[in-house]
C-alpha cells in the first residue's frame, strides 16, 4: 500500500493524458485534417450518403489501399493513416469515408 501511494501522484498525469489522448476526431474532422488526410479521405466526401456503387464508379477498388466494407463486420485493427475506408450500411449507403 506504501508503494501505491508513493506512485499514485506519478500516475496521475498519465491518466490524464490517457483520458484526453483517448478522445478521437470526427470522419469529418480527421478527412479534412492534413495531418490525418494521407490517403485523400477528403477528396471523396461528397460520395457519403450515397450508394457504395458510386464509390467504384468514383473508380475506387478494394485492395491494399483501399477498404470497402459494411458497418459492422471484422476488419483487421491495424491502423494505416495512407488506406482509405469506405464503410457503408445495410443499405449500401455510404455511411464514412475516413483513412486508418
Amino acid at each position: 500500500m506504501t508503494r501505491f501511494l508513493r506512485t499514485a501522484p506519478l500516475m496521475a498525469p498519465l491518466f490524464a493524458l490517457a483520458v484526453v489522448g483517448g478522445t478521437s476526431a470526427t470522419w469529418a474532422e480527421a478527412a479534412t485534417d492534413p495531418t490525418m488526410d494521407q490517403c485523400k479521405a477528403s477528396e471523396y466526401q461528397t460520395l457519403v450518403g450515397q450508394q457504395v456503387s458510386a464509390a467504384l464508379e468514383a473508380g475506387l477498388e478494394p485492395g491494399p489501399d483501399v477498404r470497402i466494407f459494411q458497418s459492422g463486420a471484422v476488419l483487421t485493427m491495424d491502423q494505416r493513416m495512407d488506406r482509405l475506408n469506405v464503410e457503408f450500411d445495410s443499405l449500401d449507403e455510404i455511411i464514412g469515408i475516413y483513412c486508418g
